[in-house]
């Protein structure tokens, strides 16, 4: 399927989070209104900051997540402010800059490889330990009772609220298994423990 991207170089968008955007530039106005008449979501990506290239082929990653609007509000100025939440990852197959004013791309969807559920609960209930942990007590309290339980979206929760870098949220969303986007959390969370103590 071919979707447009909005990609930017300090948001990773992870599977069941929730962002806003404020869209201003004309290519992204365009963007969001084509969006918007379809009904279909959009692809957010990182831009590779770290490299010295302007072309989309090494300067955008190639795994994204497909972001559905939950809301709208258009200003008098014409620009947006918008609500999205993240829903499926994706894999670039190719970088169309011909057709738009913005980016887009062929892309197919790439669901996690299944892992073993008994692991993945174990590794859930150690990163969720560890989470709280590493949160203040008054904080403690409030996150015990809001998380998901759905172990996928606890990570981007956990991920999210500890406010990991860019570079560290690309490398949660490329693993390949839940099982590995744990490991990849429970390290960043123990990194997390040890500078507060």
């Amino acid at each position: 399927m071919q979707i447009g991207l909005f990609p930017l170089p300090n948001l990773v968008l992870l599977p069941g989070t929730v962002v806003p955007l404020y869209v201003f530039e004309p290519r992204y106005r365009e963007l969001l209104k084509r969006v918007l008449k379809r009904k279909e979501p959009f692809g957010m990506v990182r831009i590779k900051t770290e490299v010295e290239s302007y072309h989309p082929d090494l300067r955008v990653s190639r795994i994204g997540t497909l972001a559905h609007i939950l809301k709208v509000e258009h200003h008098p100025d014409g620009t947006s402010s918008v609500l999205i939440t993240g829903g499926e990852r994706f894999e670039v197959d190719h970088f169309d800059t011909s057709k738009h004013n913005y980016l887009s791309a062929d892309v197919h969807l790439k669901p996690l490889t299944p892992s073993c559920d008994d692991v993945v609960q174990e590794l859930s209930n150690l990163a969720w330990s560890a989470f709280l942990r590493s949160m203040p007590a008054d904080i403690h309290r409030i996150l015990e009772h809001s998380a998901p339980l759905d172990p996928t979206e606890r990570v981007s929760f956990m991920a999210t609220n500890l406010k990991l870098s860019v570079l560290n949220m690309q490398a949660l969303l490329e693993a390949e298994t839940l099982v590995h986007r744990l490991e990849l959390l429970l390290e960043q969370v123990a990194a997390v423990e040890h500078i507060l103590n």
